[in-house]
């Protein structure tokens, strides 16, 4: 794995360059707007040093499935497990009622949430977890909401009138100075409970006196009220304590230093997580790429892409992706030469495919061999084919066939006619031998009609092949070479190579449409995770584990 640091970069400066990693560490400085994570179309995880998230837009990432991991300061924590041993100890213990024998837990319960920002997530994720159900009061979208799963939003008057504890998690400001007064608590249900650690200004507390006074309440477990307070009031908050109606807490003093208590450890021990968990697209290794960095090997039969044009146009489908293989920076095509150049053509940015590697147990490459059949003899086809620039025919002796093409570079191939007699075939130079193959080719595919073949026996072709002309036998091409020059922009005849590979995976049928649709990489790859998931779940893919020989459309 390659770990980059960079000190000091501007969010202009991410944007450039995001598209390299699979994952990000930022501070709580830099800035990860919705755009720089759209151009982030590889990554997988980001995660933040500090206890906060408002410089990182967490609706962007959690929309395109990125994981975003933070660690919140050790008040929110000290808040957040303060309140659930309150909630434990109000409502976890036997509660005197007129029959003596019901009990209180936590399970089933209701908890209302004013305020979802660090403490208030961590409150809903403990909550959660002991089976409660979770409303939120949040009228502005906090990272942390957008981070959360299995919470309800919720208008204040419903919350307090469903919520079996109402917990407050909210900074003082204008808005929220007194906010909860004698209305509100009387909105709730007299068996619930109220608990407010944050701060005591946002209750009315003669009116909370008032109403467990009235007994319109069951308790309450509040941070006690400023020194400044009516000698009254505290009084009767004295009085409701001895009753067991009232629990005051110390208010907790600032921590100076916050991000000291954020664990480096724990936090790249969760970014190490996210970055190795594999998702439907990396375990079946189907990947979308830009067009662009797609290259074929091979040359089209111009026939068969205008023919799958207009199928893929009618069908609105790919059903089976091409497959690619990973070189110096790009990706040749394998197989799917003509969904390739058909999709190309069709004006798609993006397609759809199989990456695998020449390390891939089971991969190989053969040649195929080319059977010509048609009416026409094989003299007249030998003097069409010598008239061809760069091309020379020679007489072969089939004593030399074991070295033939060792011992001459410039050696394409070599003929078999219906007598069993060999001409071998040239190029004037090895530097041209490419091109003119491709001439070749051409012709003699325009001659008559062709067909591969991997036989080689004169007498077993004659069986086979009744109306066979000739039967062009090429070496065993190796696979540097078909990628090398794949890599300089060039392409083989079609027909040429034979890979096989384990683990063809066909009946995907995504949905063109959506595939070019107007959207980002990073958004395309996470619906095809999605479509992926789903074809899985229902066992509509098809997977063929055993080696596979590869033919296009």
């Amino acid at each position: 794995a390659l770990l980059d640091l960079r000190v000091g970069i501007s969010e202009e400066g991410l944007q450039e360059v995001i598209g390299s990693y699979h994952g990000l560490v930022v501070d709580e400085n830099t800035g990860v707007s919705g755009q720089v994570i759209e151009y982030g179309y590889n990554l997988r995880v980001i995660s933040c040093l500090g206890d906060r998230l408002d410089n990182l837009d967490v609706s962007a990432a959690r929309a395109l499935g990125i994981d975003v991991h933070y660690e919140p300061g050790q008040r929110a924590m000290s808040e957040a497990e303060s309140t659930l041993g309150l909630m434990i100890d109000l409502l976890g213990r036997q509660d005197l009622d007129q029959d003596n024998t019901k009990e209180f837990g936590l399970a089933g319960k209701t908890l209302g949430l004013l305020g979802y920002g660090r403490t208030g997530l961590l409150v809903a994720q403990r909550a959660t977890s002991f089976d409660m159900r979770v409303l939120v009061n949040q009228p502005r979208l906090t990272p942390e909401l957008a981070l959360s799963a299995g919470v309800v939003l919720s208008d204040l008057d419903t919350l307090l009138r469903e919520a079996d504890i109402v917990s407050l998690h909210l900074p003082v400001n204008a808005e929220t100075n007194h906010m909860i007064g004698r209305h509100h608590l009387e909105l709730m249900k007299p068996e619930a409970y109220l608990i407010n650690l944050s701060f005591s200004e946002l209750v009315d507390y003669e009116a909370l006196v008032d109403v467990l006074s009235r007994g319109l309440l069951r308790g309450a477990a509040v941070v006690s009220p400023a020194e400044s307070v009516a000698e009254e009031l505290t009084q009767a908050l004295e009085k409701l304590k001895t009753q067991g109606k009232i629990h005051l807490v110390a208010h907790s003093s600032p921590i100076q230093d916050e991000r000291a208590a954020v664990s480096p450890s724990e936090l790249a021990s969760k970014t190490l997580a996210s970055l190795r968990s594999r998702l439907p697209s990396e375990t079946l290794s189907l990947e979308i790429l830009p067009v662009e960095q797609v290259l074929p090997h091979e040359m089209v039969d111009e026939k068969r892409v205008t023919r799958l044009m207009s199928l893929l146009e009618r069908d609105g489908l790919l059903v089976n992706p091409p497959i690619v293989l990973p070189w110096q920076g790009r990706y040749v095509v394998l197989d799917g030469a003509t969904r390739y150049t058909a999709l190309a053509r069709l004006g798609f940015k993006f397609i759809i495919a199989q990456i695998v590697s020449p390390s891939t147990p089971g991969f190989d490459l053969h040649t195929w061999y080319h059977v010509v059949s048609g009416t026409q003899s094989f003299a007249s086809l030998q003097q069409e084919l010598a008239n061809l620039p760069g091309l020379r025919l020679s007489a072969l002796d089939a004593a030399d066939l074991p070295l033939v093409f060792i011992n001459r570079p410039a050696a394409i191939c070599y003929l078999i006619d219906r007598q069993g007699a060999l001409t071998l075939v040239e190029a004037a130079s090895a530097e041209d031998k490419l091109t003119v193959m491709k001439e070749m080719v051409s012709f003699y595919t325009a001659f008559g009609d062709v067909e591969r073949t991997l036989l080689a026996d004169y007498s077993r072709l004659l069986s086979h092949y009744p109306d066979m002309i000739t039967a062009a036998i090429y070496p065993q091409l190796k696979p540097d070479e078909v990628f090398g020059a794949a890599g300089r922009g060039d392409r083989l005849p079609a027909g040429l190579t034979r890979f096989v590979i384990s683990g063809r995976i066909l009946r995907l049928k995504a949905d063109l449409s959506r595939l070019k649709q107007d959207e980002s990489l990073a958004a395309k790859r996470v619906w095809l995770n999605r479509l992926l998931a789903d074809r899985l779940a229902s066992s509509r893919l098809r997977y063929y584990e055993e080696p596979v020989v590869l033919l296009d459309e």
